[in-house]
């Protein structure tokens, strides 16, 4: 065989080894692609499954409190809220696990916070309507502390508890135009999906 042919041939077979290992590659990103892709839409598949429910927060809680105590101290946080008394639900219930401490101040030193509520509304425009209207309750007398918010996966929390704790940073900072939309942080002009937040609203 002359010099040539056997440069010739390694080439091939540098080119072949070349080409398997890009082969390779393609495959793993597109697996790497499709499980992110189910990933994303199994997400969105359970926050949409979560769209009638809303979860309130603050809403005291005391240690002999019944499945009943629950459902009208909800519907006394919608009455302030100037929401239909007929509104129907499937379900009202506390989530989490029971802390026989309950009773005293929440906000007291050392004291249990209240279990949140969650609200399974029959109709999705009735939680809709008391979703956009949950910031009214600052003016209440008695719930002004009480939080409305979605019901979503523990996926989309972990992404919405990092997206408040960047807004909050924020506003520690004096930046004015700071909201959170969708799943968007928005500052001035700018808009930060969870993954992107700017280093100086990271915590550490």
């Amino acid at each position: 065989m002359g010099r040539g042919q056997f440069a010739t041939r390694k080439k091939i077979r540098i080119l072949q080894q070349q080409l398997d290992s890009t082969a390779q590659e393609n495959v793993k990103l597109k697996e790497d692609f499709n499980f992110e892709a189910l990933r994303v839409r199994i997400v969105k598949q359970e926050d949409y499954s979560r769209r009638e429910n809303l979860r309130f927060y603050n809403i005291p809680e005391s240690a002999q409190e019944t499945n009943e105590d629950c459902v009208q101290k909800v519907k006394q946080v919608l009455s302030d809220l100037g929401a239909p008394s007929d509104i129907k639900f499937h379900a009202i219930h506390r989530t989490g696990k029971p802390n026989i401490n309950y009773g005293a101040s929440s906000t007291s030193e050392g004291e249990p916070r209240p279990r949140p509520i969650l609200a399974r509304f029959v109709s999705r425009m009735d939680s809709e309507s008391i979703w956009f209207k949950r910031k009214e309750l600052r003016k209440s007398l008695r719930f002004s502390t009480v939080l409305i918010d979605k019901d979503l996966s523990p996926e989309s929390a972990r992404e919405r508890a990092k997206l408040r704790a960047a807004y909050k940073k924020a506003k520690d900072l004096n930046i004015d135009k700071v909201f959170i939309k969708g799943k968007n942080l928005i500052i001035n002009s700018s808009k930060y999906s969870v993954n992107s937040l700017p280093e100086y609203l990271l915590a550490h």
